[in-house]
């Protein structure tokens, strides 16, 4: 009976930790779906299509610009960037974790938009912060900036 006993416990806790990884994976790939959401939204340049990813109170540590937080601000900006012709983002690399209500994709990307017939590259890192509210992730945080030059092979920090 002992034996019994240890075997359906087991059982069962093999059962939860199964429910909830599967339940983080689907949470994970919602948060990943979130940030191409992002990505077509800046491709198509429309501004309020971006905006509608963000929370009404969210903040953007702009890449272009300084902290924005108020969401008629972030419209503008994003108004702005999108008269960059042919502006896409591309994902380099992508770490994306999920606690519960809260999902964070952070990493690199690079921009792309053309400036006087040439191609422009902006590679960049980044943080995005969802919450995770009624059936969307809405982007709750969002910082963005150049990344830095590497310094020279002699200089030191």
């Amino acid at each position: 009976m002992k034996h019994m006993k240890q075997y359906v416990l087991a059982l069962m806790l093999s059962f939860f930790s199964f429910a909830v990884f599967a339940a983080t994976t689907d949470a994970t790939a919602e948060v990943t779906k979130a940030g191409q959401a992002w990505q077509q939204a800046i491709a198509s340049r429309n501004a309020a299509t971006i905006a509608a990813l963000y929370s009404p109170h969210a903040l953007l540590y702009a890449t272009f610009d300084n902290m924005i937080d108020d969401h008629a601000a972030l419209l503008e900006y994003f108004k702005k960037i999108t008269l960059n012709e042919n502006l896409q983002v591309t994902f380099d690399k992508q770490h994306v974790r999920v606690y519960g209500d809260v999902g964070i994709n952070s990493g690199l990307y690079t921009f792309s938009y053309k400036q006087d017939e040439k191609e422009v590259k902006v590679p960049a890192r980044y943080t995005f912060v969802y919450l995770h509210k009624g059936n969307k992730w809405l982007i709750i945080e969002h910082h963005s900036s150049v990344l830095p030059k590497p310094p020279a092979a002699n200089n030191s920090i």
